[in-house]
């Protein structure tokens, strides 16, 4: 079994009882149809240290939905952050994990490629992961900033890995130390050729580096995007 986090961020509020200020809260986490869930559990972080009963509120999972009914607003006002942390045995559909990419072939394109960096980083196969990752990464990059069918040449002239690591730090899609990693795995990519056999291999910790940014441009809320 294993276990991820997800942060939920903007929840959307349906107010039930306006005199009594109820209302259900649903959190949308796009990819989470894409686990085979075993178990779940909510926690939140407080503003102020009170016991208000927050933290054992029920609440149910209805597809990407994660929904609290017959909320308090005024105690859920006091929610700094929510968390959903899953337990599950596997992914059901790794194209699943994007569902904001309408592009059908591409969208299974990067869920092949998702699936190949599982199962490499589980084997502790470094170069591999990385490989994957780093296809993943420019897959969702190239698909942000130019959409499902990419970049239009005589529009945007010459695209690479290079340009699109560059324009998402400008953006602040990525930090300064992202950036920095995610040029590694660029790269990384290029000692795949014999005449680079001087370049340094991939070790554990540029793909340890490189799991945490892949991790969460992969749970990134890409919807909300204008």
């Amino acid at each position: 079994m294993k276990t991820t986090v997800f942060v939920l961020t903007n929840p959307a509020c349906d107010v039930r009882d306006g005199q009594f200020q109820i209302a259900d809260y649903a959190y949308t986490v796009p990819s989470l149809p894409a686990y085979a869930i075993l178990h779940h559990a909510l926690s939140f972080d407080l503003s102020i240290p009170i016991e208000t009963g927050i933290q054992h509120q029920p609440y149910t999972i209805e597809g990407d939905k994660v929904v609290l009914s017959g909320r308090s607003i005024a105690g859920l006002s006091l929610i700094d952050r929510v968390t959903l942390t899953i337990g599950y045995s596997g992914v059901r559909d790794y194209a699943l994990l994007f569902p904001h990419i309408q592009n059908e072939k591409l969208r299974s394109r990067l869920g092949w490629f998702a699936e190949e960096a599982e199962r490499t980083f589980d084997a502790s196969a470094w170069m591999s992961f990385v490989l994957m990752a780093g296809a993943v990464i420019e897959g969702l990059l190239t698909v942000r900033f130019y959409g499902d069918n990419g970049p239009n040449r005589n529009r945007d002239g010459k695209v690479d890995f290079y340009r699109l690591i560059k324009r998402a730090g400008e953006s602040g899609l990525l930090s300064e130390g992202e950036c920095e990693n995610v040029d590694s795995v660029r790269e990384a990519r290029n000692t795949v050729h014999a005449d680079r056999y001087e370049s340094p291999f991939v070790d554990r910790k540029l793909a340890m580096d490189t799991y945490l940014v892949y991790d969460r441009l992969l749970k990134r809320r890409w919807d909300l995007d204008d």
